[in-house]
């Protein structure tokens, strides 16, 4: 990526140019496809597993919506992946006993740097005392549900190992003995910290077994990620994107 200009001094030289840089066609390096590749095949620990009641008796596991954003911004980097609302469809709606009961699905597109992305369906639905509390809380279950399982197509660590009966069965005796998750301060967004005032703290992580994502080693093993920079620019159109295979 040319990122080559001229600096500008004192007006008399012309502003630094900038490389016109459009999310979507900005491809990884060959060490970065290599890292993702290598993490998005690892299968989640039991410290992010979460259970709740389902049907007939059974408990369903699933992945926390912060854990699961949390993950793709440490796998991507903050600005190396989006999500884009495709479509929001009221399934139903209906007054019942003085209460709004409603259904939505919507279609929800994740998109990689390089414009790779995938698609998915999620469904929300609210039973609350007003219909606009009920079409804004089934709105924010669809969106989160199919932003999760459009990232669950991209590989194991989003939580697509929990299709696997086996895996499931292996670790919920792990999920029983959850962890504590640790904090320090270093972790906290204070104010002087916000006004450019850093801590000398420093992050303390345990060691973890590297074929296995924990929570407290998902810094560690995912490291830092190369940011994208993405210059402003008010004429560019978006370039047409691959379709997921």
């Amino acid at each position: 990526m040319d990122r080559r200009g001229l600096e500008g001094n004192g007006g008399d030289e012309p502003e630094r140019k900038k490389a016109n840089v459009l999310f979507g066609s900005v491809c990884f390096t060959t060490e970065e496809t290599k890292r993702l590749q290598q993490h998005l095949n690892m299968k989640l620990s039991g410290d992010f597993i979460s259970y709740r009641p389902g049907g007939g008796g059974n408990e369903v596991a699933y992945v926390e919506q912060w854990l699961v954003f949390d993950i793709a911004n440490k796998m991507f980097g903050f600005n190396g992946w989006s999500r884009s609302i495709q479509t929001v469809s009221i399934d139903y709606g209906e007054k019942k006993n003085g209460r709004f009961e409603v259904g939505v699905s919507c279609i929800v597109r994740v998109t990689l740097k390089d414009g790779a992305f995938h698609e998915d369906i999620g469904y929300g639905s609210a039973v609350m005392p007003s219909r606009h509390q009920a079409l804004e809380k089934a709105k924010k279950q669809a969106v989160t549900d199919a932003t999760k399982r459009a990232l669950k197509m991209f590989g194991q660590v989003f939580g697509q190992c929990l299709n696997d009966k086996d895996y499931r069965k292996y670790i919920r005796p792990m999920a029983k003995k959850k962890k504590k998750v640790e904090f320090n301060d270093t972790q906290m967004m204070e104010r002087d910290r916000l006004n450019g005032q850093e801590h000398n703290n420093s992050d303390t992580f345990r060691e973890e077994d590297n074929n296995t994502l924990t929570v407290n080693n998902l810094g560690k093993i995912l490291g830092s990620t190369p940011q994208l920079s993405m210059p402003h620019t008010s004429s560019s159109t978006n370039p047409s994107m691959p379709s997921s295979s």
